[in-house]
């Protein structure tokens, strides 16, 4: 396994490198619990399970997605449902999703933790920029209402919600970004 490179619909410029290889144990444990449902001592078994469906590639299937999202009972059972998280965090249009976006899915569709903790890390945990990193860029904030816009069905203005936030220097400080979208009328139902 290793890093796969691809091109979002960004333009020319090239988002980020999807892992192959899962990272899940650099997010925060505690965090991953919590927002997931997963006992801790239950991610090991699951990144098992996830890498023996996954084969050479590291990356798993729809099919292959939808039995593990029912097998963990991650969220609503509904075909539409899984349908809708499994294009949400596919990324790159593959047809296939790495181990962490397996996890941001089920952290998506843990409704037993407010929305806006969970989105919040969410971002924090994806940001190209790190873990630490408290600013969010136009590329990786186009991605995040692309994401959303797909998760929720919704069609947000990313330009629109970019002129409100953006104080001129190209970045956004991430709670200011995670405030404004989260009294957005399009997302405030599902903050």
């Amino acid at each position: 396994m290793g890093n796969q490179q691809y091109q979002t619909s960004m333009g020319n410029q090239q988002y980020q490198t999807r892992r192959t290889e899962s990272h899940y144990t650099r997010w925060d444990g505690a965090g991953l619990q919590r927002f997931t449902g997963f006992d801790a001592s239950r991610l090991p078994q699951i990144h098992q399970q996830f890498v023996k469906a996954a084969g050479s590639d590291g990356l798993v299937s729809y099919n292959e997605f939808a039995r593990l999202y029912r097998e963990h009972n991650i969220g609503p059972t509904d075909e539409r449902t899984i349908e809708q998280a499994f294009r949400t965090f596919d990324a790159d249009g593959s047809g296939k999703l790495s181990f962490d976006e397996f996890l941001s899915a089920a952290i998506a569709l843990n409704k037993n933790t407010n929305a806006r903790e969970r989105i919040s890390y969410l971002i924090d945990s994806n940001n190209p920029g790190g873990i630490n990193t408290t600013v969010i860029t136009p590329d990786y904030g186009r991605h995040i209402i692309r994401n959303m816009n797909q998760f929720y069905g919704t069609n947000a203005d990313f330009d629109q919600i970019w002129s409100k936030v953006n104080a001129n220097n190209g970045q956004v400080h991430r709670e200011q970004f995670i405030s404004y979208v989260s009294q957005t009328p399009t997302f405030v139902q599902y903050f």
